[in-house]
C-alpha cells in the first residue's frame, strides 16, 4: 500500500511540474483569450498601438445609449478612438470618422453570408 501511494505522489508531483512548466511557455497561447486583436498583439508587444487599425472587439446595442468594445476599451457614439470620431453605432459595426472620411469596423471583417442565406428584416 505504502508502495501505491508514493508511486501516486511521484505520479502528481510530475504532472504538477510539467503543467507548471507549459503555464510559463510563451509558445503556450492562452485559449481563452481572443487572438489577432490589437490590443492582444500590442499587449504581447507585437504591433505599435499607435499605428494599430482598432478592432472591434463586442456591442452592446441599446436605443439610450449604444457602445463598442474597440481595442479592448468601451466607447460610445461621439467619443474619439485615435483621432477618429465614432458617429455611428449599429448592428453592422461602427462607423469612425476621420478628416472627413469614413470607415466601417465591423465584428467579423471577413465574413461573407453563402448565397441564399435569408437576412433579418429591417423596418
Amino acid at each position: 500500500m505504502a508502495c501505491i501511494l508514493k508511486t501516486l505522489g511521484l505520479a502528481v508531483a510530475g504532472l504538477a511540474c510539467c503543467a507548471a512548466a507549459l503555464a510559463d511557455s510563451p509558445s503556450m497561447p492562452d485559449p481563452m483569450r481572443p487572438s489577432g486583436t490589437a490590443a492582444l498583439q500590442a499587449a504581447q508587444g507585437l504591433i505599435d498601438p499607435a499605428n494599430a487599425t482598432p478592432a472591434l472587439q463586442a456591442l452592446r446595442l441599446s436605443a439610450r445609449q449604444p457602445v463598442a468594445l474597440i481595442s479592448g476599451q468601451w466607447l460610445g457614439l461621439g467619443d474619439s478612438l485615435g483621432g477618429a470620431r465614432i458617429v455611428a453605432i449599429d448592428e453592422r459595426g461602427v462607423v469612425l470618422r476621420r478628416d472627413g472620411t469614413a470607415e466601417l469596423l465591423k465584428l467579423l471583417p471577413n465574413f461573407q453570408s453563402a448565397p441564399g442565406t435569408p437576412t433579418a428584416n429591417k423596418p
